[in-house]
């Protein structure tokens, strides 16, 4: 399948490239390209095909919401998210990269004592960061 270079997709790619430390669902990708590009409007279906396309092409990660009810995408493309496990904020959102090395030795251990292997690429852990607890 072909894919043109338009306007509406150069819009999209540069906003998920500013936040790759974020979730969106398409809604919530539309509603932020509103915000700050006002002057290019988006339909959902170009939403959509843009984002199973990243998908498809190891660009951008997709996962079910807490409830259950919509698809998380995150664009992936330019950043090692394969080699540790993410950390995702309930309240805001954000994804922090456990990059701390004694933090990664324990879950390991847990790990190994289980004999459990985790996915690092799709691994997710959530609860609340520091400045949303506060």
């Amino acid at each position: 399948m072909k894919t043109y270079d338009t306007e509406q997709r150069r819009t999209l790619i540069k906003i998920l490239e500013k936040n790759t430390d974020k979730q969106f669902s398409a809604f919530d990708l539309i509603d932020l390209c509103e915000e700050e590009y006002p002057n290019i409007k988006i339909n959902t279906s170009t939403v959509y095909r843009l984002l199973l396309r990243l998908v498809k092409e190891g660009k951008a990660e997709r996962s079910a919401s807490s409830d259950g009810r919509q698809f998380l995408y995150r664009y992936i493309a330019n950043c090692e998210c394969s080699e540790h496990i993410h950390l995702k904020c309930k309240k805001c959102g954000q994804i922090l990269h456990l990059e701390d090395d004694e933090a990664e030795k324990n879950l390991v251990a847990a790990m190994e004592k289980f004999h459990f292997k985790v996915d690092e690429a799709q691994s997710l852990i959530v609860g609340v960061c520091e400045k949303c607890g506060e």
